[in-house]
């Protein structure tokens, strides 16, 4: 069958982006968007097969809060990832004030199975001090729910991107990471996460905080992951 393509060249958030929805099966193929990207299947069980990249530009050199857009996709059955899935770098004009960069985040709910061999990845953040304030640099977090996770991409599966502070001042000065979570609170029950092979590792990277004045406050992003299903490796992460 055929599948969606879609661009949108606007500004960031709402304003410059894509919300699609399907009452049947969808593949999507190239997709990308100024802002926010919001795709999914609705009604019954259509999965929803990510063939083609799905991703948001770059906010760079802008004023604050410079932020790329966040991408959301929903399946009222399983997702497959054979695409990327990525946010757009950030970065923001230096000025006396608070200034602010954050890339955008990447959520997948699915009531049923999430696989594939591609990655997702959130882009980097950038922030410079030197002319003063309290300024934050802030990677977006990835959020991965399902009845299971088996991602099999052999570098990294799930990547947040490293945020940087230059010429950071003080601890005011921040630079935070964002979060994985497998197996979210409030969505489909998670048996198993893994690459696709019993007791075989899904391979995530942590964004790591750089602030190379070490005068600021550098906050890595966590794994946090959570399985219900049965005991041994058919229920482990």
């Amino acid at each position: 069958s055929g599948t969606l393509i879609a661009t949108t060249t606007g500004v960031a958030g709402d304003a410059g982006g894509i919300f699609v929805s399907s009452d049947q099966a969808l593949t999507t193929g190239a997709v990308s968007a100024g802002g926010n990207i919001n795709i999914a299947t609705v009604t019954n069980a259509n999965a929803l097969t990510v063939s083609g990249t799905i991703a948001t530009d770059a906010q760079t050199g802008v004023a604050t809060p410079a932020t790329s857009g966040s991408i959301t996709l929903g399946s009222t059955a399983g997702i497959v990832l054979s695409g990327a899935v990525s946010t757009g770098n950030a970065s923001v004009t230096d000025t006396a004030g608070a200034d602010a960069a954050t890339s955008g985040s990447i959520t997948l709910t699915a009531a049923g199975a999430v696989s594939g061999a591609s990655t997702l990845t959130t882009g980097t953040a950038a922030a410079n001090s030197t002319a003063g304030g309290n300024d934050t640099a802030t990677s977006g977090s990835i959020s991965v729910d399902g009845t299971s996770i088996r991602l099999s991409n052999a570098t990294a599966a799930l990547t947040t991107g490293v945020p940087t502070l230059t010429a950071a001042s003080d601890t005011s000065d921040v630079a935070t990471s964002g979060t994985i979570t497998l197996g979210a609170a409030g969505g489909a029950t998670t048996a198993l996460i893994d690459n696709g092979t019993s007791a075989t590792a899904l391979k995530v990277r942590i964004g790591v905080p750089v602030d190379a004045g070490a005068l600021g406050t550098r906050t890595s992003g966590t794994l946090i992951a959570t399985t219900t299903g049965v005991a041994g490796d058919a229920g482990g992460i």
